[in-house]
């Protein structure tokens, strides 16, 4: 069988729920680093194998494989290793609902707004230090729900409606969650599947940009978390590929941040 090429960067949570699966079942990949903080995913190269410009892009043999969801099931179904999708339909079902929560919404725009207004807006308005370098920013952002989000963030921050939608759904997210690992060890019965690899990045993320507070008294996800960390394929899929840069700068932006999350919180 040819080796699977995982076109990736370390800190794209898409990518980092793809190299959960990946250590969990052993498969050997030929990684291709596409550094999104350098612009990379633009090169014409790369967008010859996927023209929307985004990671995280399998190759295997002549077919390419998009989008993180599937690229696990594809994953999870052509090669062997640890068996992360149940065989009883009901089960399946759940696991690809939890799944579907992440593509529906989680994802874009929430974790894309909340990384934003955190911390990622600090390393743009390093550069975009006038009003016609800002404009000439957005201008470029090809996704107009992304560039709509971006403007928001800019100007009203934690203020955004963007922003506060997003928090919500986080907790509404987080407190389904928790009713689910209250009941049993893993999101879908006793046994890992891809719905907790799926979602563990997003989990992260939250945590890297100083929001674990969020799961204090959601004592189900705190142990599924605690047990994720702790587990061969974290060092190796999350830990160790970590950027040390974009880490100090998602907890320099969680410090300011905590506070008006807990506002918002507050007040819904």
């Amino acid at each position: 069988m040819e080796i699977l090429k995982l076109y990736d960067f370390a800190e794209s949570v898409c990518c980092q729920k793809i190299r959960l699966v990946i250590a969990e079942k052993g498969v050997k990949i030929e990684e291709c680093p596409v550094p999104l903080d350098q612009g990379a995913q633009y090169d014409p190269l790369f967008l010859k194998i996927n023209p929307k410009g985004i990671v995280p892009v399998a190759v295997h043999g002549d077919q390419i494989i998009l989008e993180s969801s599937v690229i696990n099931e594809y994953i999870e179904e052509t090669f062997d290793g640890l068996q992360l999708m149940p065989t009883d339909p009901a089960a399946r079902a759940r696991t690809r609902y939890w799944s579907l929560l992440v593509d529906q919404g989680i994802h874009n725009p929430h974790t894309t707004v909340v990384s934003f207004v955190i911390a990622l807006r600090y390393a743009f308005l390093a550069e975009l230090d006038t009003p016609e370098k800002m404009n000439a920013h957005l201008d470029s952002v090809r996704d107009p729900i992304s560039r709509e989000m971006q403007r928001q963030g800019f100007i009203d921050v934690y203020e955004s409606a963007a922003f506060k939608i997003a928090i919500e759904a986080f907790d509404s997210l987080l407190t389904e969650m928790n009713g689910s690992l209250d009941e049993s060890a893993w999101l879908v019965g006793d046994s890992p599947t891809l719905a907790d690899f799926n979602l563990a990045p997003y989990i992260h993320r939250l945590d890297c940009l100083g929001l674990s507070f969020m799961w204090e008294r959601r004592k189900g996800i705190a142990r599924w978390y605690s047990e994720l960390k702790q587990r061969d394929s974290w060092n190796a899929a999350i830990k160790k590929p970590h950027i040390d840069k974009w880490l100090e700068l998602m907890h320099m932006g969680g410090e300011e941040a905590v506070p008006k999350v807990k506002a918002i919180l507050d007040r819904s």
